[in-house]
């Protein structure tokens, strides 16, 4: 998954603009430290859905 699909999937999502944030620092901090970080799609993680009764 590239890069700009990962962010378009993880507003899909619910992700908030921090935590896409997060993750994209967190790879290219690995990518500069010479460490292959996970594909993006790893990254997304289903959330569950609450149900208020």
């Amino acid at each position: 998954m590239e890069r700009k699909e990962f962010i378009e999937r993880a507003h899909q999502m619910g992700y908030t603009e921090e935590e896409i944030t997060e993750i994209l620092d967190l790879h290219d901090s690995a990518e500069k430290a010479g460490i292959t970080p996970p594909d993006y799609a790893d990254e997304l993680i289903e959330r569950p859905v609450a149900i208020n009764n």
